[in-house]
């Protein structure tokens, strides 16, 4: 593992020097600003305009200035130091991407080898658009490691299925909400979708006996596939939400949900509703009600097929990567059933059509978040038909 952060470190430092920007691009300005006040709040050790600050950044939520800010701290500010904070970003993003390609590997018992992590890891490090937003003072390297972290966090949440994990997945998925909101409720809405996927399955078919919550009474589980079962009879909304059924599993999975999502449903409630009621004006930074300054730049197809062209020119740096890209997102769809394996193919998956609806803003970094989703999936299943390859090295 030292090996891998010194190899993502080297690579995040020498792009750094090498691709810096000679120009302050179009979003930057207004990152860096911000990230600028809140420094010389910190300077100047008046924390209550530095949180007079924050709250005045609901457009674009604080936590990216306060990362600027931070990194600025030891010294005086400067434009490349608050790049620099999208560097140590890419840094954390690929240490993560390594670690979230592991749990995929613990999840396939018949592939011990590591080409999942270094599959992914290389197509990581060799993206254009990856390394660029690395050097530039935008949202989403720090999005990407986020991202990348609250999948760790989940993946491990699954796999010891301990509560103190599902807090510190929610935790982070709350601090990604804090970054920007399309982050969050994008991966929000996946790991709800695969809840309650998950909830149905749970109270409509045969209990899990490989559950690590097994019900310790046999008494308490219920008869499933019984027509006279009483489980059935009595089941409705009012048992789901009152657990007045028997079922153990149900009652821990809810809880584990529960632990989950509060934390950022709590927060976005006291963020958007205080001190004054901002709910239309969050509802129009998601819809993004207004026309970006690349509407009319292309005819329907261009628009439609966008990010297809931003995956193959701006993610990849070779058009056989792109075609090991799409080959290896439709061998993924035979492995949906692994929980895993779905939620990153679901997560960029709806991603990418989200982004292709609203495709009248031309910009390939709407994707960027998700695309380690992608590379991870890629990685997974040519891992998986080299498998037997890899247990020779």
């Amino acid at each position: 593992m030292f090996l891998i952060i010194l190899l993502v470190v080297a690579v995040g430092i020498l792009n750094f020097f090498y691709l810096l920007p000679p120009v302050i691009n179009w979003d930057e300005g207004t990152h860096a600003l911000w990230g600028f006040k809140e420094w010389m709040a910190l300077r100047s050790g008046d924390f209550h305009l530095f949180w007079q600050l924050s709250r005045d950044q609901f457009s674009y939520p604080p936590l990216g200035s306060w990362l600027i800010a931070l990194t600025n701290l030891p010294s005086e500010f400067s434009l490349n130091l608050a790049r620099f904070s999208s560097t140590l970003g890419f840094i954390g993003g690929g240490i993560l991407l390594w670690m979230v390609a592991k749990e995929l590997n613990k999840s396939n018992k018949t592939n011990k080898t590591n080409w999942t992590s270094w599959i992914a890891l290389f197509l990581f490090l060799s993206s254009p658009a990856i390394l660029f937003y690395s050097v530039t003072v935008f949202k989403e390297s720090w999005g990407m490691a986020l991202t990348l972290l609250t999948l760790y966090l989940y993946f491990v949440s699954v796999r010891k299925r301990k509560l103190i994990y599902y807090l510190l997945t929610g935790l982070i998925l709350t601090g990604l909400f804090f970054l920007k909101y399309n982050y969050a409720v994008l991966l929000g809405l996946v790991l709800g979708l695969e809840a309650i996927v998950e909830g149905l399955l749970i109270v409509l078919k045969p209990f899990n006996t490989n559950s690590k919550f097994e019900a310790r009474n046999p008494k308490q589980i219920p008869n499933y596939n019984s027509q006279n079962s009483k489980f059935f009879k009595n089941l409705n909304l009012g048992h789901l939400i009152l657990f007045r059924h028997s079922d153990f599993g149900f009652r821990i999975f809810f809880l584990r949900q529960l632990v989950l999502f509060l934390p950022l449903l709590l927060f976005a409630f006291w963020w958007i509703l205080t001190p004054d009621n901002k709910l239309l004006q969050f509802l129009a930074i998601m819809r993004s009600d207004w026309n970006p300054v690349t509407v009319g730049m292309g005819n329907s197809w261009q628009y439609l097929t966008f990010f297809v062209q931003s995956l193959r020119v701006s993610y990849v740096f070779s058009d056989v990567l792109f075609l090991l890209l799409v080959v290896g997102y439709l061998l993924a769809v035979k492995d949906l059933w692994q929980k895993k394996i779905r939620i990153l193919w679901l997560f960029f998956t709806i991603n990418f059509v989200l982004g292709t609806l609203h495709a009248i803003n031309l910009q390939d970094r709407y994707i960027l978040t998700s695309v380690p989703a992608l590379l991870l999936i890629v990685g997974y299943e040519f891992s998986h038909l080299a498998g037997p390859v890899g247990r020779l090295v």
